[in-house]
């Protein structure tokens, strides 16, 4: 009777031990699902400050030429500069070709373009050539 019961014991003691170790597999099955997941979420975070920092350099990269190309304009046009002139210059996709009107939208408030050339005119003293604001933000 000791006997069985021992063997009974250690059977139970065995089938506890199993039950322990499946239930940790289990266990740490759905942790890795989860370090996978995290691990796709830090990836995507990461593409996604990738994205933006491309997005941000390619900004400055188009307003520096915006910048040159207006300082080139306003050299080669010191006496007689035109903001039309230069947008259309720069731009010319951008000017309705029925009626030589330049798009709305380099006249609004925070207009780059309007922007950067009000700031040369008055480095330059040609205050008389900077452009007001036509309409308010887009």
């Amino acid at each position: 009777m000791v006997q069985l019961k021992n063997r009974i014991g250690n059977v139970l003691h065995k089938l506890n031990e199993t039950v322990n170790l499946v239930h940790m597999i289990d266990m740490l099955e759905q942790q890795q699902v989860m370090a996978d997941y995290m691990e796709f979420v830090n990836t995507e975070n990461q593409e996604e400050e990738e994205r933006k920092r491309l997005c941000r350099e390619a900004a400055a990269l188009c307003l520096k030429e915006i910048h040159d190309h207006c300082i080139t304009y306003l050299k080669e046009h010191p006496n007689d500069g035109s903001y039309e002139e230069w947008i259309r210059l720069c731009h010319p996709d951008n000017v309705e070709e029925t009626n030589n009107q330049i798009d709305h939208r380099f006249y609004v408030e925070d207009a780059d373009h309007r922007i950067i050339w009000n700031s040369y005119c008055d480095m330059l003293g040609h205050t008389e050539w900077k452009i007001k604001h036509l309409y308010e933000h887009e």
